[in-house]
């Protein structure tokens, strides 16, 4: 009989098979808790990346984003964060009662926020940001009392009541970023209840009020405060001043009065501060910040901070000169010189000094910041050369210098050991880079940004080492030369390129084959490129290649080749023949600039699928035929001009669709009939209004007076008859003066120019069209008085009445347009005396009543004693004074002499009208009276005058037959 022995290890392997196989039968989920899931998934409308797709089975545990207990089988963990579900949270979670982690964040779940979630009594982690959820938060959230982290940030929520949150004793981190309070709510107390806060985020929140004081503050535990962008407005709260324990501070974006530096004095542990965006209140100057070592990031950009940076010497003593890492004081009223000090950071990253008024050089020292990465000294007065010592900042990414008086050669030698720079902006500065042609740079550059240096003449040949630039700016660098071949090569990385404003040739060459991906733009205007124009990739967004020498037909293939062309200026080129009907495929197109070319022919009738444009400029072309009525169509145009073409046709119906229309433009052209009365309803916004030198004619309609907006009204050169209409006293926009300064039509870089006739001069108007008024009525047919209600206008800058048939006085109420500048009522009908009154309008530079029937001395005094040449006030022959050479007691003789002959003539001419009409009705009466009553003496008037009519009958066909004959015997002879 064999007897097997056990070993002695082999119970000890069984009990632990045992074991796992156990463990391995608890992994699995429970039943109730899986089918609670496959609701939860079944309530899902959208699964874009297919994450849930794993839900099958019946280990649950082991489903995507679910966790289980390994004791108990429960689910204690769900994590779906940011994998786009949409659809309904279901209920039927709330059977997960052992749940201690649930993140549903950044997925598209709306609604109000559900409150089965109170139900989760064991849950210590709770995140439901970045959803769609609307509506009062639940109190029932209170009953979470395990709760650690709750994060209900990013959602409209609203938190009408707080006293839920005082019941979450155990919370440690609370964000409520982008969640609006109602007014009265007392947050502040509730929070104050919570001792083991730690972290608390009110980022953009809607906050009526913030208490500036407590009792007794609770949470001094706290680590990390963010009350980012809550514009409260007001002193920095009484209790602030005693969290001690800060790590993080966060109050930019706010209208905090704080006190500086003494709002961080005593806060031993902050490692980040961030007050930027507040309004600085000057402290203590004895206040040191010596005992802050552990601070790394300093950030009081755009506070109002003023004074000698010297000054804050004090303030940035001891070791903050080494914990240091972020100093940001950009955007304050800084003056004086950079400190040398600034050198003695030893660990600092990033120095952001930008937009205060800095004067003085750069310093040297500032070449010892072995670890400087970012260094901004734009927008202020620097002067002075750029110290060669930055050329040892090898940890250098980003230097920018931009917009300073800095001047100098900037060499190789700045750039020696610049080996990690990617970004380098001299923008206007007066900076001569100078470096010689076969430099190898030690960098690649993404960005480059040299606007206004000295580059010129010679194209930088440098450049060509440069492959993985994303954004090149030239512009205004003096360059005149032609572009190298090697320089089209651009990286796929491109996204802008700027070389507007040189003097750069050759022609460029068709680029459709690059392969580009980052939607880019292009700006190669004010330069003297040319040959045919060029084509682009496709994704393209911006080209402008105005003022230039480019030549030839636009490709027809243009708009099916660059449909993602947002932005097409070819403005100011050679470019003749038609507009390419494919231009109609650039959907996206906002603006679009041919003016200023040859082009001709009719423009093609089909742009009414370019609904996002905003700008139509074809003007000073050779284009014919009428204005497409699919143009009308699109209703978000801003700026239509088709001025200086030979258009033609009435203005069509339809015009009335372009209800957000600001700028209309049609000078110069051959457009008959009237205005339509409806563009002074239908165009509420217009601003301007051009249609001079056409032939239009009929009656102005009052009804433009409706356009409430107008500045700019220019009708001279047409046909226009009958009365200037009173309404026009009634323009809301030239009732007062436009203040602001700056672009009608903001699209991209058009710049919208106008041609206007103001102080007897042709000019085209840009940017000042926004604070222009302009009323331009002249060489019409118009009759009539001037109504005085135009006097009414205080705004207007310029009147111009000339070259029509107005009569009636001259009214001293124009002494009411006190920013007028330009007033021209000449060469029309006008009688009475210049008023004084006139003398009294400070602005006026330019006045014309030439060519009128005015009378008496030319006032004197003021603004008028500056219209020294008489050209303006000719044509009167009774008008006398300075300037004219006439004297006054001549003309008022002659004056009272023709006065009294007119009077005499008139007279008599009244009184031969009289003797004409009696004669003619005596005569009448006595020659048809005579015949009307005998009649003896009708049948012998009218036997008299047949006799006479056969008698010239007779005569006239003798006097025929005798010339023929004549005729035809003279032809005989000649034969």
């Amino acid at each position: 009989m064999y007897v097997i022995r056990v070993p002695e290890s082999m119970p000890i392997f069984f009990a632990l098979f045992f074991l796992l196989f156990q463990a391995r039968e608890f992994s699995c989920c429970r039943d109730t808790e899986r089918q609670s899931l496959l609701k939860f998934k079944r309530g899902i409308t959208e699964d874009p990346a297919g994450e849930l797709s794993s839900w099958v089975g019946k280990d649950c545990c082991s489903w995507r984003g679910v966790g289980c207990d390994d004791s108990a089988g429960h689910v204690i963990h769900l994590s779906l964060r940011s994998i786009g579900l949409e659809g309904e949270i279901s209920p039927s979670l709330a059977a997960l009662e052992h749940l201690t982690y649930l993140d549903l964040s950044s997925n598209g779940f709306e609604g109000p926020l559900p409150v089965f979630m109170h139900s989760f009594h064991n849950l210590r982690y709770l995140n439901l940001s970045n959803l769609y959820l609307k509506g009062p938060i639940p109190h029932q959230l209170g009953n979470l009392s395990n709760l650690r982290i709750l994060d209900l940030s990013s959602n409209s929520l609203l938190l009408d009541d707080s006293r839920w949150l005082s019941r979450l004793t155990s919370l440690q981190q609370l964000d409520l970023s982008l969640i609006s309070f109602e007014r009265g709510v007392k947050w502040l107390q509730a929070l104050n209840k919570l001792p083991s806060l730690v972290k608390l985020f009110l980022s953009q929140c809607t906050i009526p009020d913030i208490p500036l004081s407590l009792p007794h503050l609770n949470f001094t535990s706290l680590t990390t405060l963010d009350l980012s962008y809550t514009y409260f407005n007001s002193t920095l709260p009484g209790w602030f001043l005693n969290l001690t324990s800060l790590e993080f501070l966060y109050l930019e974006g706010n209208y905090f009065a704080i006190p500086f530096p003494d709002a961080i004095q005593n806060k031993a542990f902050l490692k980040e501060v961030d007050l930027s965006f507040n309004h600085a209140i000057r402290g203590d100057p004895s206040v040191r910040l010596e005992e802050l070592c552990q601070l790394q990031v300093l950030s009081l950009s755009w506070m109002n901070i003023t004074g000698d940076l010297n000054q804050f010497e004090g303030i940035f003593s001891g070791c903050i000169r080494k914990s240091l890492r972020i100093l940001d004081l950009g955007g304050n009223q800084l003056n004086g010189s950079l400190p040398e000090w600034l050198g003695e950071f030893k660990n600092l990253e990033s120095l952001f000094l930008y937009s205060n008024s800095f004067s003085g050089p750069v310093p040297t020292s500032l070449g010892r910041l072995s670890s400087l990465q970012n260094l901004m000294l734009s927008d202020n007065q620097l002067k002075g050369n750029v110290p060669e010592s930055l050329g040892g900042l090898s940890s250098l990414v980003s230097l920018v210098l931009r917009t300073n008086s800095l001047e100098g050669v900037v060499s190789e030698k700045h750039f020696a050991n610049m080996t990690k720079l990617r970004k380098l902006d001299l923008r206007s500065t007066s900076l001569a880079v100078k470096v010689r042609s076969d430099w190898v740079a030690p960098f690649q550059l993404e960005t480059i940004l040299l606007s206004s240096c000295k580059l010129g003449p010679l194209f930088p040949t440098w450049l060509k080492t440069q492959v993985n630039y994303s954004s090149l700016d030239l512009s205004y660098t003096g360059i005149s030369d032609a572009v190298p071949h090697w320089f089209w090569n651009l990286s796929s990385n491109f996204g802008n390129l700027d070389l507007s404003h040189n003097d750069l040739r050759g022609m460029v060459p068709n680029l459709l084959q690059l392969n580009l991906t980052l939607p880019s733009s292009i700006d190669l205007s004010s330069n003297s490129f040319e040959g045919p124009v060029p084509l682009f990739p496709s994704n393209l967004e911006i080209l402008d290649l105005s003022n230039n020498s480019f030549s030839g037909p636009i490709p027809e293939i243009i708009g099916t080749t660059m449909q993602s062309l947002s932005y097409f200026s070819l403005s100011m080129n050679n470019v003749e023949g038609p507009v390419p009907s494919s231009m109609c495929r650039m959907i996206k197109l906002r603006a679009v600039d041919l003016s200023r070319n040859h082009l001709s022919k009719e423009l093609p009738n089909c742009w009414e699928n370019l609904t996002e444009l905003r700008v139509f400029d074809m003007s000073s072309n050779e284009l014919t035929g009428v204005l497409p009525s699919t143009v009308c169509s699109i209703k978000g145009l801003l700026s239509l001009h088709l001025d200086h073409n030979n258009m033609n046709g009435n203005l069509p119906i339809s015009m009335k669709n372009l209800t957000e229309l600001i700028t209309l433009d049609l000078g110069s052209n051959e457009f008959t009939g009237g205005i339509p009365s409806s563009i002074g309803h239908e165009l509420p916004n217009l601003k301007v209004l051009s249609l001079r030198s056409n032939r239009f004619h009929g009656h102005i309609p009052p009804q433009l007076s409706n356009l409430s907006s107008l500045q700019i009204l220019d009708l001279s050169h047409n046909s226009f008859l009958g009365t200037i209409p009173p309404t026009f006293g009634n323009f809301s926009s030239i009732r007062i003066s436009p203040k602001r300064l700056g672009k009608i039509v903001n699209v991209g870089s058009y710049k919208e120019t106008i041609l206007l006739v103001t102080k007897n001069r042709e000019s085209f108007y840009g940017e000042l069209l926004s604070i222009m008024t302009t009323l331009d009525l002249s060489d019409n047919n118009l009759s009539g008085q001037i109504p005085e209600q135009i006097t009414s206008l205080l705004g207007l800058w310029n009147l111009n009445l000339s070259g029509n048939h107005l009569t009636g006085e001259i009214t001293h109420k124009f002494s009411q347009l006190i920013e007028l500048e330009s007033l021209d009522l000449s060469r029309n009908q006008l009688s009475g005396s210049i008023p004084p009154a006139l003398s009294n309008l400070t602005f006026l530079s330019h006045f014309n009543v030439s060519c009128n029937n005015l009378t008496g001395r030319i006032p004197s005094g003021n603004q008028l004693n500056t219209f020294t040449d008489p050209s303006a006030f000719m044509g009167n022959p009774f008008l006398c004074g300075f300037p004219l050479n006439n004297s006054c007691d001549k003309v008022v003789t002659d004056g009272e002499a023709y006065k009294n002959k007119i009077e005499t003539h008139n007279h008599d001419a009244i009184w031969m009208y009289i003797s004409v009409v009696l004669g003619f009705v005596l005569g009448f009466w006595v020659v048809w009276g005579v015949l009307l009553f005998s009649e003896a003496s009708r049948h012998s008037y009218f036997r008299a005058v047949d006799g006479f009519f056969d008698r010239v009958y007779v005569s006239v066909v003798l006097n025929f037959r005798s010339i023929k004959r004549k005729v035809l015997n003279r032809k005989q002879g000649v034969a």
